[in-house]
């Protein structure tokens, strides 16, 4: 039964890009055979909800030293930075794991991940947004990994599941993921994600996400992206860039 929330959110506004049919809303589904991380329970969940959870996917010493590492970087309550790895050999080795090539060729079907953006969250609000919405790509598809640093029982990430079909919706400042919406978005469906450290929720550039502010709690946000992807906008302009990897 469709809800109400789900009713308002189908028919909200698309993103300026998306309006001349040049990009469909569809997303390329995760590959369902030989998997290297992922079962295909979670693939499927992926493709059906936006989102999926990996547990304890990173040991607890890598944790220890990413932790270790973006503490000298970014150690402020309720702050992100980004671009931290570019900073940090420790940090460029852990974006370098192999459970992120491994979530690439899961999910995006190449063999080697590219790291398009990462954000040290150290419990900062946002409010709902489409990574795509900020950072409008062609191919449009990139996955988000979330990883937790710190245990997050009460689920400070967000996500609206299935409005990720929809495509790339209309933001407001489309230049800043800390303060960009969607309007008119109904979050009524929203559902929180606990994660202990270690695990990684894995959604889609398209999925619709928010952060709870909780200055306990402590994320590395990594974005990756395929070989060749362009960003057409940046700072509400429309302008083909090629993205800068690390």
């Amino acid at each position: 039964v469709e809800t109400d929330a789900a009713y308002v959110n189908a028919r909200l506004a698309p993103h300026r890009l998306m309006a001349g049919g040049v990009f469909g809303p569809s997303i390329l589904p995760a590959r369902r055979e030989m998997l290297r991380r992922c079962t295909v329970d979670q693939v499927t969940e992926l493709d059906r909800q936006g989102y999926t959870v990996l547990r304890a996917a990173m040991a607890k010493d890598e944790i220890d030293q990413a932790k270790d590492a973006l503490s000298r970087l970014a150690s402020a309550p309720q702050s992100r930075q980004q671009g931290l790895a570019a900073k940090s050999v420790v940090l460029r080795r852990f974006c370098n794991h192999k459970l992120f090539q491994d979530l690439t060729w899961d999910c995006l079907h190449v063999s080697t991940a590219w790291l398009f953006n990462d954000t040290a969250e150290f419990g900062a609000p946002i409010a709902f947004h489409q990574a795509s919405g900020c950072a409008f790509s062609d191919p449009l598809q990139m996955i988000t990994c979330w990883v937790a640093i710190t245990d997050d029982l009460e689920g400070s990430l967000r996500v609206i599941p299935k409005l990720h079909r929809r495509g790339v919706l209309k933001h407001t400042d489309e230049a800043d993921s800390s303060s960009a919406t969607i309007p008119g978005l109904r979050d009524d469906d929203a559902i929180s994600i606990p994660l202990r450290a270690g695990d990684v929720a894995v959604f889609w550039s398209l999925t619709p996400h928010a952060v709870t502010a909780n200055s306990d709690v402590q994320a590395y946000n990594l974005q990756f992206a395929v070989d060749g992807t362009k960003i057409l906008h940046t700072a509400n302009t429309v302008a083909e860039q090629r993205l800068q990897w690390l």
